[in-house]
């Protein structure tokens, strides 16, 4: 898989998103080699049911934070709210 990413990447380069800021730290590479690692440990300590609820737990996060910290667009066009 990581090859035909390499072929992409070469052929196709404007295919790929730039990072920018601080998101670059966590790059598709080390995305790979440390996330993973959470995944593995509750696994084999929780079986499926675990890495499920880690999963669930983590887009819920996501979502609680999105809900508190975006903007409010609430009732608002979206030509107000994009603008």
């Amino acid at each position: 898989m990581a090859v035909i990413g390499i072929i992409l990447k070469a052929t196709v380069p404007h295919a790929y998103a730039q990072p920018c800021d601080w998101c670059g730290l966590f790059d598709q590479p080390h995305q790979r080699d440390v996330f993973g690692f959470p995944d593995a440990f509750c696994l084999r300590d929780y079986g499926v049911t675990g890495v499920f609820a880690l999963i669930a737990g983590a887009m819920v996060f996501v979502v609680v934070t999105i809900g508190v910290f975006g903007p409010r667009t609430n009732g608002l066009k979206l030509e107000v709210a994009s603008g």
